[in-house]
């Protein structure tokens, strides 16, 4: 039979069979002397491992079932033919051909140069571990880049964000500032105006002689000089009924004042026959006259709101004085000044 290590062809007596591979080898090629390999013959051919596999199931560890297999102690690592492993020289010049196979007899074998199998394997674990160190320093770098990139991101996003709300919000304060700017000039520029309300409408009609007779009526002398223009207005509600108000305009705002306070001595000590059209000497049914200030829009619908609110919850006096709407509850009561609808919401929760 041929020896796997030399290739020369052996006796079956002097050769040893691997148990995994089933690879013939001489005994001598192992490095064993006769003696040796005659004493533990039985047991070899049983257990042995040849040096390939020995090596292979050696990795696994002691432990397991493979790595306790039997292996033989060698006192040298290198398997060859040499002359001073074997016992005569006819022997050895019969099997001096050198083996290419390297068998570490035990885990505790040294290697060539001089390290043993848990030496190699501990310096193995050494340079995985700063591989695996290494390598995870690096993927925590990416991922620290990768992070802080990410909130940079979010950081200017959120800076452009809040600067487009302040701009946002900086603009809606500039209407509203705009806002009242333009209401403040509208109030002025109505505040020597005077509203005449419910005459009816006729064709070819002297307004100028209507004012004066109210004025008259209401012991107001006002001459053509006082007035500075006097015209009729469209509705407020074109679906309305009532007839077009007249407006009045005065040179001053005190002059607007007096007649509006002539107005209402007039009709609190004419409580049963105010101020109306009979009165003034107009033909048909009798209408109260209504004076009141020149309103703005915005004040109007203010205070048709506080008109309702106050037939709704009882309050017995509204009113609007300079261009602003008040309430009152009883003649106990203060005035409240009604700002803005929001008020009115307010109120109906106390």
């Amino acid at each position: 039979m041929i020896c796997r290590a030399c290739n020369n062809s052996v006796s079956k007596d002097d050769l040893i069979r691997c148990n995994p591979c089933k690879g013939t080898f001489h005994y001598r090629c192992l490095n064993m002397t006769s003696a040796y390999f005659t004493a533990n013959r039985s047991n070899l051919t049983a257990t042995w491992y040849c040096p390939s596999c020995a090596n292979i199931t050696r990795r696994k560890g002691p432990d397991t079932p493979v790595g306790k297999h039997f292996v033989p102690q060698l006192n040298e690592t290198t398997m060859s033919c040499d002359e001073s492993f074997v016992e005569d020289s006819s022997s050895a010049a019969e099997h001096s051909r050198p083996c290419i196979y390297t068998l570490p007899a035990t885990q505790t074998a040294t290697s060539s140069n001089g390290m043993t199998y848990v030496e190699f394997l501990s310096l193995l674990d050494s340079k995985l571990d700063a591989k695996l160190d290494e390598k995870f320093d690096t993927f925590r770098t990416s991922v620290n880049k990768m992070i802080q990139s990410q909130i940079t991101s979010a950081i200017e996003n959120l800076k452009t964000d809040f600067t487009h709300t302040t701009d946002f919000l900086a603009d809606e304060q500039q209407l509203d500032v705009m806002e009242r700017r333009i209401n403040s000039v509208e109030k002025v520029s109505r505040s020597r105006n005077l509203e005449i309300q419910a005459i009816p409408d006729r064709r070819n009609e002297d307004l100028v002689a209507i004012v004066r007779k109210i004025c008259d009526t209401i012991n107001v002398p006002v001459h053509d000089v006082d007035i500075c223009s006097v015209r009729r207005i469209a509705k407020f509600n074109p679906d309305s009924s009532r007839p077009r108000n007249i407006l009045l305009t005065l040179p001053s705002e005190r002059q607007r004042d007096i007649i509006l306070s002539a107005y209402k001595r007039y009709n609190k000590h004419h409580r049963s026959d105010p101020l109306n059209t009979g009165l003034l000497g107009i033909p048909g049914e009798k209408v109260n006259i209504y004076l009141a200030e020149h309103l703005s829009a915005e004040c109007r619908e203010l205070y048709a709101a506080a008109r309702k609110f106050s037939r709704d919850h009882s309050f017995k006096y509204v009113w609007v004085k300079y261009g602003r709407v008040y309430l009152r509850k009883d003649d106990s009561s203060s005035a409240i000044f009604v700002k803005d609808l929001p008020t009115l919401g307010r109120l109906k929760k106390t």
